[in-house]
């Protein structure tokens, strides 16, 4: 896994949407693992690599940052509910949730609440 992230800086790409990718997959990696603190580490990284991109990226381009930031802020709300941290869980659902709002992206909202209703009643209950 350090590999991977040692090419990124090694070939500037450390504020791109491949890195950004690397580290979603490197956080989706250390999920599978068990390893949530690493996995989370890896995609708070990927959103600061998102937020960057976005503040520099046209209108166009920046309704596919908010999709992937809205999936990465729905994989950081699991990681928090798996370690049992159910408000960060539930903030970062909503952040999902508001992200896709924003973007007006109506079926991805719908499949949205309709894949994440069970884990949203087990975090509010």
């Amino acid at each position: 896994l350090s590999n991977a992230i040692d090419l990124l800086n090694k070939n500037g790409e450390k504020y791109s949407l491949h890195s950004v990718e690397i580290y979603d997959l490197i956080g989706d990696i250390h999920r599978r693992r068990g390893e949530l603190p690493q996995a989370q580490k890896s995609y708070r990284k990927s959103i600061r690599i998102m937020q960057h991109l976005s503040a520099s990226k046209n209108k166009s381009s920046s309704h596919e940052l908010n999709q992937i930031m809205s999936r990465i802020n729905h994989k950081r709300g699991l990681v928090h509910q798996e370690r049992g941290h159910a408000k960060k869980a539930q903030k970062r659902f909503e952040q999902s949730h508001d992200i896709l709002s924003e973007i007006g992206d109506d079926i991805i909202r719908r499949q949205f609440l309709m894949s994440n209703l069970p884990r949203l009643k087990a975090v509010t209950s």
